[in-house]
């Protein structure tokens, strides 16, 4: 994969969530407790000029339900941001303009989006 020609696990390594915060958030989002059993995560190609986006991966959590029936499976799409400073890119735009782009570019505006509340008005199942 492009995303992580460079990099390899060590971008996989920062996304990365504890066995115990991935069955907490898998938990949260199923509404009741799961104990992880498997995890496998496989990165997603995407275009790699993107600024801000530092990697993509495709995870999914098999686990069990803990005092409930049966096995359950989660899937996520998680993506990681970096600082525009932090992009591979930027050493070949112009010294003059990298500074100033570097300090313009929204990198954090999909985690601003994300942080503001806004899954809550969002219609169900969107997010």
């Amino acid at each position: 994969m492009r995303a992580l020609v460079d990099h390899g696990e060590e971008l996989a390594a920062v996304a990365r969530l504890t066995p115990a915060e991935l069955a907490e958030v898998t938990s949260s989002a199923l509404g009741g407790r799961i104990q992880v059993t498997g995890v496998r995560c496989v990165p997603y190609d995407h275009h790699w000029g993107s600024p801000a986006t530092a990697g993509l991966w495709h995870v999914s959590v098999a686990g069990v339900n803990v005092g409930g029936d049966g096995p359950v499976c989660y899937d996520y799409f998680v993506k990681l941001l970096r600082h525009t400073r932090l992009w591979p890119g930027l050493r070949h735009m112009p010294g003059e303009h990298r500074d100033e782009f570097a300090s313009c570019f929204p990198w954090r505006f999909e985690l601003d989006m994300h942080e503001s509340g806004i899954g809550a008005v969002l219609p169900e199942g969107m997010r």
